[in-house]
């Protein structure tokens, strides 16, 4: 049984983890992928097939598994200086190379990985994730073993500064990192590692436990549930951001406390975990009726519910764009212009495949007035859109930015602890939110459930033939998937208002 390099990931994450995948991957917890990290999983290989045309003799090796391992023994021994996918294994080990250079001057190979990401997200305070330097490090060792001479090893991923103006220009689109001196220097502790893995999927007993017993929920391996089946769907893992309090979490595993009804010191617990707290073991809300009054009596009526949908692109799409950027092709509106006014709703949908950004701007132009609160769920998120939207239709920049002077977060009063609700389990968000303050509304009927549905849903739409002859209905999943973001905003600020 071979350690491949995803293997290899896995024990750096959890060790059990690793040997279950190996050896009893039918107890694994069924854990769909998110959409939207799907849609990125998608286009790593536009990525990859992009950074290959910095080496335009390069050979792919198009099989899998020995016979991948085969043939790019082959092409090397016919001289090839430049290969794709290459794939090497030994008696225990087992990667493939994204892309295998021969470096004439040094006689010798240099190996490059390629990222999807961003250099900015794959940095951490300047310093290069962990995981990327396992990865490109694990296929250092493996060739090294194998008697091959490496010269320099080189990550190579979207440059986030890159914005893209005509053509996709290849030598702008990507920035290279040397990242040698650092495998070297981690050489000994990384042989170590792979050294114990390759033992640790080999043992002949399952693990008995997991480090995820410290992490929070989010951070929890596939195998967890299985290891501890006892652990209650709502629990400390899910105290409010709990991930940012390792040593707490390690306090209370420690005494074996799940339940929060078990936890009797409060003491290094903060305002949010615990009104969390005393919601869930009291049974009770917490309505903070004068704060919640205060931040209603902030808006300016006609208020406009504003909610965006976008489409990241590894590689951009539009002029003006860069790698990722959350480009605006989509927005529901709920416009209420007095107290007692029924909502009016308004939307847009960019069909075309010509850049959405003049369009989108031009529509909010038309569906926006000059005065009035434009309400949204998470801030930060549709202002940086409204910004970028401003600096690219300059025609619109004055609109935009006064726009953006306008806007209330509706997501404070929950996230400012002003209503506290156990059944929220410490979570602000509106996916959270919704079906406690209105139950009757629900994202399971719809078509498309989430963002990251949508993103990849549009993509498929405008970019490929995948809705041939059934365009009309995907557009109505959009529609009806927006519009339903706007109207949980409606609803929910309604029960804010009944509540004061």
């Amino acid at each position: 049984m071979l350690l491949t390099k995803s293997d290899f990931l896995k024990y750096k994450e959890c060790s059990s983890y690793a040997w279950f995948v190996k050896n009893m991957p039918d107890v694994l917890s069924n854990q769909e992928i998110d959409p939207f990290v799907q849609g990125l999983i998608e286009q790593g290989a536009e990525v990859e097939d992009w950074a290959r045309e910095s080496f335009p003799n390069g050979v792919q090796v198009k099989s899998y598994h020995e016979k991948a391992v085969t043939t790019t023994k082959q092409l090397i021994e016919e001289g090839n200086q430049t290969i794709f996918q290459a794939t090497f294994s030994d008696k225990e080990l087992y990667a493939m190379v994204d892309i295998l250079d021969w470096n004439d001057k040094l006689q010798a190979w240099d190996i490059y990985e390629v990222k999807s990401s961003t250099s900015q997200q794959d940095t951490e305070g300047g310093k290069m994730k962990d995981e990327h330097l396992y990865d490109a490090g694990f296929q250092r060792i493996l060739l090294k073993r194998l008697g091959m001479k490496i010269a320099n090893v080189f990550l190579i991923q979207l440059n986030k500064k890159y914005i893209k103006n005509g053509e996709i220009n290849i030598d702008e689109l990507f920035a290279i990192t040397e990242i040698t001196a650092d495998l070297i220097n981690m050489e000994e502790s990384l042989n170590a590692d792979i050294n114990v893995a390759y033992n640790t999927i080999h043992l002949t007993d399952a693990p008995k436990s997991c480090s995820c017993k410290i992490k929070p929920r989010k951070k929890h391996c596939g195998v967890f549930s299985y290891l501890y089946p006892d652990t209650p769907e709502y629990s400390v893992y899910d105290i409010y951001r709990i991930g940012n309090s390792p040593t707490l979490l390690r306090e209370l595993e420690d005494q074996n406390i799940l339940q929060f009804s078990q936890i009797k010191d409060l003491s290094k617990f903060n305002k949010m975990r615990l009104w969390q707290w005393q919601t869930y073991v009291n049974n009770e809300e917490i309505i903070l009726a004068d704060k919640i009054q205060a931040e209603l009596d902030k808006l300016v009526y006609p208020l406009y519910f504003l909610d965006y949908e976008t489409l990241p692109a590894a590689i951009p799409k539009y002029d003006g764009t860069s790698p990722h950027q959350q480009v605006v092709f989509q927005y529901s509106l709920h416009i209420i212009t007095s107290k007692d006014a029924d909502p009016i709703h308004k939307e847009y949908l960019h069909k075309s495949i010509d850049p959405p950004m003049q369009s989108v701007a031009s529509k909010l132009r038309e569906d926006i007035g000059d005065a009035g609160s434009v309400i949204v769920w998470y801030k930060p998120f549709e202002s940086s859109r409204t910004k970028e939207l401003a600096d690219m239709v300059p025609g619109l920049n004055d609109f935009l930015i006064s726009l953006n002077k306008r806007i209330y977060d509706l997501m404070d009063i929950v996230a400012n602890g002003y209503y506290v609700h156990k059944d929220f389990k410490g979570s602000a968000s509106i996916k959270a939110v919704l079906p406690v303050m209105c139950p009757d509304l629900s994202y399971k009927d719809l078509n498309i459930q989430n963002g990251g549905q949508a993103m990849t849903t549009y993509r498929d739409l405008i970019f490929s033939d995948k809705f041939a002859g059934n365009e009309n209905q995907v557009e109505m999943d959009l529609l009806e998937y927006c519009k339903l973001d706007t109207w949980a905003m409606v609803r929910i600020w309604e029960e804010f208002c009944k509540k004061v």
